[in-house]
């Protein structure tokens, strides 16, 4: 006796439409017969509903009001701020990179390897326009590299590795370290 259930006396085309239908009534049953299983009346007698924290439309208005009393007159640039030069002060303490007519400011102790022919980059009377980190190293790719080092290796407390510095020597650009993508001073090991 054959375990499958079939349809012998039907067309295949009847046979093929009843299928359907049994398939589509089987899936979508749970669907049809079921409740939706939210709200309080199926919450178990022992819990309460949970109180809404969801504000109220006048409370939205008023909110909005409030925020809104700050900004009146107010014009959005579509310009990025100018790069303000940094203080006096802060260039003697400072390494200056110097190309052209262009230089910026690095923390002291974040050169990691500097090429003999690369020396002449760093200066100690910057001249023309300063230009933040990011777009000076953008600009200046071709003989800048930066290395990503750790909070410890800045510190001083874990060393970079003798073949990582062993490479700077084989790229023939000056190194710069970095933490988050901004310079950063790396002591020596201690």
């Amino acid at each position: 006796m054959n375990p499958h259930f079939t349809l012998p006396h039907l067309s295949p085309v009847k046979k093929t439409v009843l299928q359907a239908i049994i398939l589509a009534v089987v899936l979508t049953a749970p669907l049809l017969f079921a409740e939706s299983g939210v709200g309080p009346s199926f919450l178990p007698a022992e819990r309460k509903q949970a109180a809404s924290d969801r504000p109220t439309a006048q409370q939205l208005r008023q909110l909005i009001a409030a925020q809104n009393q700050g900004f009146t007159g107010a014009t959005q640039s579509a310009h990025a701020p100018e790069a303000i030069a940094p203080s006096k002060e802060i260039y003697a303490s400072s390494i200056i990179l110097q190309h052209g007519d262009n230089h910026t400011l690095l923390p002291p102790y974040s050169l990691i390897h500097i090429p003999a022919h690369l020396e002449k980059k760093i200066t100690r009377t910057p001249s023309g326009k300063y230009m933040p980190w990011p777009e000076f190293y953008n600009a200046h790719r071709s003989w800048l590299f930066t290395h990503h080092i750790t909070i410890q290796q800045a510190e001083g407390k874990a060393p970079i590795k003798p073949e990582v510095a062993h490479q700077f020597t084989r790229i023939n650009r000056l190194v710069v370290s970095v933490f988050q993508n901004h310079p950063i001073s790396t002591l020596p090991k201690q």
